[in-house]
């Protein structure tokens, strides 16, 4: 039976996490190979929908700090969306980072760039949407 945590209640930091599941950083740069290997071409339609995304993004922004749950809907469940992976909310501001993990005898994990939204003209929205849509054709 699978057993679900609340993360942030149940493993309050890296060192817990490591612990727990008896992880091992990985020190191999070609890791995140979903992030550059293979990634399937964003559509124009792709392209008008992030551009969409990011404006709403940043005229959100320009009025404030925005708290999670607005990200969530502004940007992160729409990508997930258009990603074909959207199921549950994962958000941390207007950065945020990916972790993957690999199931083996020495399991390993390591933790993806942080991926901000700021500033405009260095978005990392069509490549988040090519590694999502990459890491759910591997599913």
């Amino acid at each position: 039976m699978t057993q679900t945590l609340a993360i942030s209640k149940e493993l309050t930091s890296m060192a817990a996490v490591q612990e727990r599941f008896n992880l091992t950083y990985t020190t191999d740069d070609r890791f995140f190979i979903e992030w550059f290997e293979n990634l399937l071409a964003l559509t124009d339609v792709d392209r008008t929908t992030l551009a969409h995304l990011q404006q709403r993004f940043f005229e959100h922004r320009d009025r404030g700090l925005l708290p999670e749950g607005t990200v969530d809907k502004l940007i992160v469940s729409p990508l997930l969306d258009l990603a074909g992976l959207y199921d549950s909310r994962f958000t941390n501001g207007d950065e945020f980072r990916f972790i993957k993990l690999l199931k083996s005898p020495n399991p390993q994990f390591d933790l993806s760039d942080i991926l901000s939204l700021l500033p405009p003209h260095r978005s990392k929205l069509p490549q988040i949407l090519q590694a999502l849509r990459h890491i759910g054709s591997l599913i």
